[in-house]
């Protein structure tokens, strides 16, 4: 008798063990799952989070396009594109008929989204690198950062803070691309920008 109990209480522990090692393979191949579907942007439940850039762009009255797209495609391969789509580029309203900055939209073929002082300022508490010369000259305390962040809306994250050229400067947010399109259709209001040339070019960018 006193053997058969020893049998009964080896063949219970090997069980117990045998049902600890299951859970524990079941929660490690659970966190493994997790992991895959995050790197490859999806849920759990296996749905597609297909995810892009936006690029913001501040610069100064004529500025030379040759030194707007130097920058932007600087900051963008930093931001991880062509591998991550360009959906669109964004500015303050002020700049929505800026040369070289039509022409960065145009040679990436996506659409320019621009923003009132107003709105832009709304995310001075997401950006990094608040300018009080920008707020003065402009009304908000960033162009590049703050306007990227306003057209991916709030999930959007910074993945690329404002970088600096002569004469602009510019940002990378990266954001859900359905996010992205639905901002399309939604644009700031007029709204006028004095600038005083006598300022440093990079202050005047934003």
């Amino acid at each position: 008798m006193a053997s058969a109990r020893l049998r009964s209480a080896g063949s219970s522990s090997i069980a117990a063990s045998l049902q600890d090692l299951k859970r524990g393979f079941l929660l490690a191949s659970s966190k493994a799952q997790a992991t895959c579907s995050e790197e490859r942007g999806t849920t759990m439940s296996g749905e597609t989070m297909e995810r892009g850039l936006i690029l913001g762009l501040g610069c100064r009255p004529g500025a030379s396009v040759a030194d707007v797209l130097d920058l932007a495609r600087a900051v963008l391969t930093e931001a991880g594109y062509p591998a991550l789509p360009l959906n669109a580029i964004a500015s303050l309203d002020a700049r929505a008929a800026e040369p070289a900055i039509l022409a960065v939209a145009d040679a990436f073929a996506v659409p320019l989204l621009t923003f009132d002082a107003t709105r832009l300022e709304e995310e001075t508490p997401r950006i990094l690198t608040p300018s009080l010369d920008v707020f003065r000259l402009t009304g908000c305390h960033s162009v590049a950062e703050a306007s990227a962040l306003a057209a991916a809306g709030i999930a959007g994250r910074l993945v690329v803070a404002k970088r600096a050229s002569r004469q602009a400067t510019a940002a990378v947010v990266e954001a859900e691309s359905k996010q992205i399109f639905a901002a399309l259709s939604s644009t700031g209001s007029a709204a006028t920008s004095h600038i005083d040339s006598s300022f440093p070019a990079l202050e005047l960018a934003g």
